[in-house]
């Protein structure tokens, strides 16, 4: 099994955030989104149903500021990492 590396590879969409937690607003989806990402970067076992189900539901209660702060932290990580792989690959190959 691959570690998720991206929101897609998450084992909850934004369809399970809508039937749920009855969430309807995209903004707030995508932000909850990617801040389960950030922890699942931090620790990929996380990915699971139960678990993402469970802290989305805390995640959606959060002031919008703090889930975009978190969301931020996500998308931040996932450029970090995938710099990282870039960086990596060029010096295998020897680029610059």
């Amino acid at each position: 099994m691959v570690d998720p590396i991206d929101v897609g590879m998450l084992k909850i969409d934004g369809n399970a955030l809508i039937k749920d937690l009855g969430i309807q607003a995209e903004q707030i989806i995508g932000l909850i989104l990617n801040a389960l990402l950030e922890e699942v970067l931090e620790d990929p076992k996380l990915n699971s149903i139960e678990y993402l189900s469970k802290k989305a539901t805390e995640l959606s209660i959060l002031p919008m500021k703090h889930l975009k702060e978190l969301a931020d932290k996500g998308v931040n990580k996932k450029k970090d990492l995938e710099d990282d792989q870039i960086a990596e690959i060029r010096k295998k190959h020897n680029l610059k």
